[in-house]
């Protein structure tokens, strides 16, 4: 039993021997490595260039399944990487939500604080309007009293003069 590599991948095994019917037989297993699939083939007659050829086939058949087999994987790699596309555009998508609620936020934050101010200014409005009744009661009191000194001169002076004038 002879074993050939046809290739890293490849490996296949010869027997030889006779058919029941005296002839000379070559049984030949070709195993992909790669993949374990294997095939046999049964060869009639003697001839070594009959046994190239068809040792020649089988590599070739089995060379053109690894390379449909590589199409295959090539194929699904434009799969992963449209799953991973689609990863990135979902990743993507959550950044601008995410992005926009930020922004919202401190569109919220802004008109909140512009509020604030015009809250203050109300209350510091409120706090002078309170003030002046406050004041207006203290300038009242300045002139009554600054009357009221007027009116206290001019009784004296009033009486001081009707004390020294009789008539």
């Amino acid at each position: 039993m002879g074993n050939i590599n046809s290739s890293d991948s490849y490996s296949v095994s010869t027997n030889r021997g006779r058919n029941t019917d005296g002839t000379d037989a070559k049984l030949s297993h070709y195993r992909d490595e790669q993949t374990g699939t294997s095939s046999t083939i049964m060869q009639e007659g003697s001839s070594l260039e009959t046994d190239e050829s068809i040792e020649r086939e089988t590599r070739n058949s089995l060379q053109a399944e690894e390379e449909k087999q590589e199409i295959e994987t090539l194929k699904s790699i434009p799969q992963l990487e449209k799953e991973s596309l689609s990863e990135l555009q979902h990743k993507n998508s959550v950044v601008k939500q995410l992005e926009d609620e930020s922004f919202r936020t401190n569109d919220n934050l802004e008109d909140l604080q512009i509020d604030l101010k015009t809250k203050e200014q109300d209350i510091n409005a409120a706090v002078e309007t309170a003030r002046k009744p406050g004041d207006q009661m203290s300038d009242k009191d300045n002139a009554i009293s600054c009357l009221e000194l007027d009116l206290s001169i001019e009784r004296e002076g009033r009486t001081s003069l009707q004390a020294e004038s009789p008539i």
